[in-house]
């Protein structure tokens, strides 16, 4: 198989352990602290390898994406990723020849020498971030600071002009939160090897491509005296995954998003429509990067359903969730910074 560049196959790095326990509730008695299976697992990182990865890294990228999964070529933007197995890593149990749990790779999506196929690829993704960069609440921030680090024609890109390295990264529900500071620690050690072998990644910034979620009021809810029976029959879409593993529910907080409309009745939850919407996280190493960024942003997806979507993701409370996408956009010297409080955050 590929090897990483001085590293090959790995064991989660830095002082972690290479088992970890997962805690798994009881149907019985979910609130008991004592009613739990104890399951080991041993995660061991690899290079990114096309002949296995590929439908793996699919499943992860539509994860990623979310509903706007479809806009993109999956496909295509796995092979990108394939196509350059020295840098990026998976996170696998046991052997290579298994699907990826996690993955965390950068890509350059103005790189001229990209072959055909790859260059549609990689512009459809930069175009779709600029898009929601432009259309943000944040007076113009995010869109000004990336259009010349993204411009859209390929050309644009010289040597010593500063460009951004779009990160890509996804993990499994109940993977856990330790696995992803050794991912971004030996992305820029790769990232570093790959500048002296005059390939192009010397990135000046960093755009990390994520999601978050926000709850808002069912509209089951809102007119369930109204309507009981035709919401029973209220068509929804499946699940996708869900907010936070147990383990880590503690760690993802933060703000803002637009109110739900209007609803016929008040309910718990409509009484606290005005207040200030906030932002949780699924990926809680999300908001110790943002803390240190030069600029982030929320968004909502293009393809977004809002009272299906409140429906479908319903929590065990009032609320719905719903899912957005989120960028944060770091320096490298900041991200370089920040993957040591990253480690110290999250400890095994």
């Amino acid at each position: 198989m590929a090897t990483k560049r001085k590293h090959g196959r790995q064991p989660i790095p830095s002082g972690a352990p290479p088992a970890e326990d997962v805690e798994m509730k009881s149907d019985g008695d979910e609130d008991s602290d004592e009613d739990f299976t104890e399951i080991d697992v041993s995660f061991e990182m690899f290079d990114p390898q096309p002949a296995v990865d590929f439908h793996g890294l699919k499943t992860l990228l539509r994860q990623l994406l979310d509903i706007d999964n479809t806009l993109f070529d999956l496909s295509g933007l796995a092979n990108l990723i394939l196509a350059q197995p020295l840098l990026g890593t998976t996170v696998k149990v046991d052997t290579n020849e298994g699907d990826p749990y996690a993955f965390l790779t950068v890509l350059n999506l103005t790189r001229r020498e990209q072959e055909k196929e790859w260059a549609r690829v990689a512009r459809s993704l930069r175009e779709y971030i600029l898009q929601k960069a432009k259309s943000a609440n944040d007076d113009g921030k995010m869109y000004n600071l990336l259009h010349p680090l993204l411009p859209v024609q390929e050309n644009l890109v010289g040597a010593e002009q500063k460009c951004v390295g779009v990160i890509l990264t996804e993990r499994l529900l109940n993977v856990p939160t330790e696995v992803t500071p050794p991912m971004y620690k030996m992305m820029l050690e790769e990232v570093q090897w790959a500048i002296e072998d005059n390939e192009p990644y010397n990135f000046s910034h960093y755009l990390i491509l994520s999601k978050t979620y926000t709850e808002i009021e069912s509209a089951l809810d809102a007119e369930g005296s109204d309507d009981d029976d035709d919401h029973h029959t209220t068509a929804t879409k499946p699940s996708q995954q869900q907010p936070q593993s147990k383990k880590f529910k503690s760690q993802l907080k933060q703000k803002a998003a637009p109110p739900p409309p209007p609803q016929k009745q008040k309910t718990k939850a409509a009484k606290n429509s005005n207040k200030k919407k906030e932002i949780f996280y699924f990926h809680p190493e999300d908001e110790l990067i943002q803390k240190n960024a030069t600029a982030w942003i929320s968004y909502r997806y293009t393809k977004e359903d809002d009272l299906v979507a409140a429906d479908a993701r319903r929590t065990f409370s009032d609320m719905g969730i719903a899912p957005q996408g989120h960028m944060v956009l770091v320096t490298k010297e900041q991200l370089e910074e920040t993957i040591g409080r990253l480690e110290n955050a999250f400890k095994p």
